[in-house]
This record gives C-alpha cells, structure tokens and sequence, in this order.
C-alpha cells in the first residue's frame, strides 16, 4: 500500500497511475515529466485501496484525471489552464 493525498491506496495500481497520468499531463502542458508532481483526490467507493482519481500539477498547471474503469486506462477531466 501507498498513501498519496490522505488515501492509502494499492501500490501496483498507483504506480500504473501514476505513470500514466504523469505521462500525459506532461504531454498536455508540456512539461518535462519529470516536473509533473501526481496525487490521489479519491478512491473508488467498493474498494477504497483503488484510486478513482488523481490530480497532476505541472508548471504550474492543474489537471484531474479519471480512471476509467475496466479499461486501464486514465481520462482527463478537468483542466485549469482553459
């Protein structure tokens, strides 16, 4: 387990988050990803060790991501840069 904003979530599957979001919240605001700074805003109600969403801060630029579920995958949500 991993705790990431007050969650104590599942390691494998924050690290997968992690990467992936990272990934393209470095993309999207066109920062290094290594400046991308990625946390847990909630988990899933059926399994609390399951991220449901992660917020990404990157030069200075906030980004929501969804998981979406079954897929694997993370979809933006929000973005404060628009």
């Amino acid at each position: 387990m991993v705790d990431s904003g007050g969650f104590h979530v599942y390691k494998d599957t924050y690290e997968e988050g992690f990467h992936s979001v990272a990934s393209q919240a470095a993309f999207a605001t066109g920062c290094a990803q290594d400046q991308v700074q990625v946390v847990v805003l909630a988990v899933t109600p059926d399994d609390k060790g399951l991220p449901a969403s992660m917020g990404a801060t990157a030069c200075g630029k906030k980004l929501i991501y969804q998981r979406v579920p079954g897929a694997g995958t993370w979809m933006l949500n929000s973005d404060s840069s628009k």
